[in-house]
């Protein structure tokens, strides 16, 4: 993972037109983690998203704590 995001990413984003992007962004949104079903992929976005609107800023946008 950390050779990708240090050297492979840098690379797409030099090299990779904007037309690359949103095939690839297709190509991903018509595959679902193979570790999951559709229900439990459901329930692991609705929990994600629970957590990043309780929680504060810079993890998610929930109110500040005092």
């Amino acid at each position: 993972m950390a050779f990708a995001e240090g050297s492979l990413i840098p690379l797409a984003k030099k090299h990779l037109a904007t037309e690359d992007w949103a095939e690839i962004g297709a190509a991903f949104s018509e595959n679902s983690d193979p570790r999951f079903e559709a229900d439990v992929d459901r329930e692991c976005r609705d929990l994600f998203t629970r957590i990043v609107n309780l929680a504060p800023a810079p993890i998610g946008v929930g109110p500040a704590r005092n």
